[in-house]
């Protein structure tokens, strides 16, 4: 509020009030003297409030010669000041534990003096297909093939989450291929979404191979029914 700082409990009467411009607070550059009775001192937007001041008037209400300022409204105590403490109290809680930063997050700890904040990282998510009969889009399908879909949707429904994903393909319908990546994907990754084996018993290799190797927590959604096939 770029305006006029003034004591409104030393004006008498009713407007317009007659002051004395005695000096000026600028933001970063505060006015450091004492405002005396009917003095008044121009102040900026984002300006200190110095002591004595507990009203700052509009410049569009205002005129002046640069000596005095005539004030042609009414003064209410308080009007266009902001508190210390306004935004938020000595002691308050900024942001709770758990709490997902987002722009004006970091922009709020900035505004507070806080440079550094502890956080966890994002939760790393791998997930893959499993099926003899899986093509990306757009190769050629073989008799017997179909296109994989559901690694799409995972990849999809992951976006939005702050998650960091690695999508790791297709995986034939081979033990040895779907332990041996499963292994790799659980050193660095938080979580393993496997889709496809899900069905059939024989056929159920991602969360047998899981099951035996006692890997980290994998959900393994079956394709024709949407529902989770094995979880730990």
């Amino acid at each position: 509020m770029d305006g006029y700082g003034l004591n409104s409990t030393q004006l008498e009467g009713g407007p317009p009030y007659e002051t004395a411009l005695v000096g000026e607070s600028l933001a970063g550059h505060p006015f450091h003297g004492k405002l005396g009775p009917h003095q008044s001192i121009r102040i900026t937007t984002g300006a200190a409030v110095p002591a004595g001041v507990d009203a700052v008037v509009p410049q569009e209400d205002c005129e002046t010669d640069g000596k005095r300022v005539t004030i042609r409204v009414d003064v209410r105590e308080g009007a266009n000041i902001r508190r210390r403490g306004n935004d938020i109290a000595a002691g308050a809680q900024l942001l709770a534990a758990g709490h997902q930063l987002g722009p004006f997050d970091i922009a709020w700890l900035a505004a507070t003096g806080v440079d550094s904040v502890r956080v966890r990282a994002r939760p790393r998510v791998a997930y893959f297909s499993t099926g003899d009969e899986l093509r990306d889009a757009p190769a050629t399908l073989t008799p017997g093939a179909i296109y994989d879909s559901n690694r799409q949707v995972l990849s999809e429904l992951l976006k939005p989450l702050p998650v960091r994903t690695s999508n790791l393909g297709i995986l034939p319908d081979e033990p040895a291929a779907i332990e041996a990546a499963l292994a790799s994907a659980a050193d660095d990754h938080d979580l393993l979404l496997t889709t496809g084996g899900g069905v059939c018993g024989h056929c159920r290799l991602p969360e047998r191979r899981r099951h035996e190797a006692r890997q980290p927590d994998a959900v393994a959604p079956e394709p024709e029914t949407g529902q989770t096939a094995g979880f730990r």
